[in-house]
């Protein structure tokens, strides 16, 4: 059977989250690039994370004497002990600069180098 056809029916309706839990179940399988797929698997999730903010958070621009901040504003009820009881928290702030999404995209850079790094060096040992 096709590869490419298997690994479409494998992936097809999965988010992100699964394929990447797939992906440790076949680490533990093949027991191949184990610590370098993990470390893979880390440096995807931690961009998954920060993708959902990008789309789904509130965001608002800003220009002060330091130039362009963004801010991202997260809706969201969290609950926290504090010393008298409980807190809830209704909204959380994050600020960005510029670079910081340069470096979003240098991640996404490196993620898709290592993955093709270890795709290439599984397709030797399979030939």
């Amino acid at each position: 059977m096709d590869d490419e056809f298997v690994n479409q029916i494998l992936l097809e309706d999965n988010n992100i989250s699964q394929n990447l839990k797939l992906l440790l179940k076949l680490t533990k399988y093949r027991y191949v690039e184990e610590g370098r797929i993990k470390a893979l698997h880390n440096s995807i999730d931690k961009i998954r994370i920060n993708r959902n903010l990008f789309i789904h958070g509130l965001w608002k621009l800003y220009e002060d004497e330091n130039g362009l901040k963004f801010v991202c504003e997260i809706k969201k009820v969290e609950f926290k002990k504090v010393t008298h009881g409980i807190a809830k928290y209704l909204n959380k702030f994050l600020e960005f600069k510029p670079e910081d999404f340069d470096e979003e995209l240098i991640q996404i850079k490196n993620c898709s180098k290592i993955a093709e790094e270890i795709i290439l060096e599984l397709e030797k040992e399979r030939f």
